[in-house]
């Protein structure tokens, strides 16, 4: 049986702290996996970097919208 939130604690994190934790999950599982991206979201990416590029004005900097994600305002 895998461990609920509950258990784990997660459920007492905050919003930034489950973000930053879902990095880490993240980063432990890219090298060991090895997914192939569907075509569909290689168009649907190719979609919005045209977008973005057409609209530069209306992007944010990633260090930006990362210090939002994680609280670091």
């Amino acid at each position: 049986m895998r461990p609920t939130l509950q258990e784990l604690g997660i459920d007492q994190l905050s919003s930034a702290e489950r973000l930053r934790l879902i990095g880490d999950i993240w980063d432990s599982l890219s090298p060991l996996t090895e997914t192939e991206v569907p075509t569909s979201h290689l168009e649907e990416l190719d979609h919005r970097l045209d977008d973005a590029n057409a609209s530069p004005e209306t992007s944010r900097p990633w260090n930006e919208v990362r210090s939002k994600l994680w609280g670091e305002e």
